[in-house]
């Protein structure tokens, strides 16, 4: 009903007023102190993961109060942004943060350059690509940090696109057959990591600048992977190295995956119940 909405936007407008003064993360994230070397790995990630957090639940506030007064008016507003804990493949997170922005680029850019006659199949679909993601930087800016943004988001759905080809291929889906569900599961969790990876890093550049990006990407994925090639596990005076946060972090995102996964599998499967009924 629309008063359980009001109510659920009240709590959320409140929640995320005492959050912003109780625990300052934003206000951290734009400093100085957020790429301090005093700051390792893990620091560096929660600092950046509670600011991601915090932008959704204030999307959450920004999106509501339209949808409230639409639905009051016997409107259906678009869906309300989705949580970022329960997003792994990117792709999701274009489609379902900005449900707006989403529909307009799709309908307006997208579609009319993927359909257009004078385009071949092969130019079409990279040229659509590029045309959706240079109105984002249009829109947002030119700053380098919304380019990384926009780079790495673009080249996550290029991976993506590879995942699906694939998957569709025949070879695949004997080595499915052979495999079995379980161990697929366990497998494209692991893939996904490569997913995970360049929509995250997107999203700390878009929202803590070209600086915290840049360090992020150096002090964590740059040596973590050297780390790792030298098997540096270790922690030293209570600081963990780069090859065990980062060799942390891709077991949570195996985890976090799995559990990505479930949720669309169960999404999937509750509108065919509804249509059986």
């Amino acid at each position: 009903s629309n008063i359980f909405f009001a109510l659920r936007l009240l709590f959320s407008a409140v929640f995320y007023e005492l959050l912003i003064h109780l625990i300052p993360v934003a206000a951290l994230f734009s400093s100085q102190a957020a790429t301090s070397t005093r700051l390792n790995g893990y620091q560096m990630f929660s600092i950046a993961y509670l600011t991601g957090k915090y932008f959704y639940i204030k999307y959450v506030v920004i999106f509501g109060v339209p949808s409230l007064f639409a639905r009051i008016d016997g409107l259906t507003p678009p869906p309300p942004p989705i949580c970022i804990s329960r997003v792994s493949r990117y792709s999701r997170m274009w489609r379902h943060f900005d449900a707006g922005l989403y529909s307009f680029l799709k309908n307006q850019v997208y579609i009319p350059l993927l359909t257009h006659p004078k385009l071949s199949s092969g130019a079409a679909r990279p040229l659509a690509l590029v045309s959706a993601f240079l109105i984002v930087v249009a829109w947002h800016g030119t700053q380098r940090n919304y380019v990384c943004w926009v780079c790495l988001s673009a080249l996550e759905l290029v991976i993506e696109r590879v995942g699906v080809h694939i998957w569709d291929s025949r070879r695949f889906q004997e080595f499915r057959a052979r495999i079995g569900e379980v161990w697929l599961r366990r497998l494209l969790a692991c893939g996904m990591n490569f997913t995970v990876a360049p929509g995250i890093l997107g999203v700390f550049y878009f929202l803590g600048g070209d600086e915290f990006g840049d360090a992020l990407v150096k002090r964590v994925l740059l040596n973590g992977l050297i780390d790792i090639s030298k098997l540096n596990f270790a922690i030293i005076n209570g600081v963990p190295t780069a090859g065990l946060v980062l060799t942390h972090l891709l077991l949570l995102g195996y985890f976090f995956n799995n559990w990505c996964l479930e949720l669309e599998f169960k999404n999937r499967k509750r509108p065919e119940k509804n249509n059986n009924k």
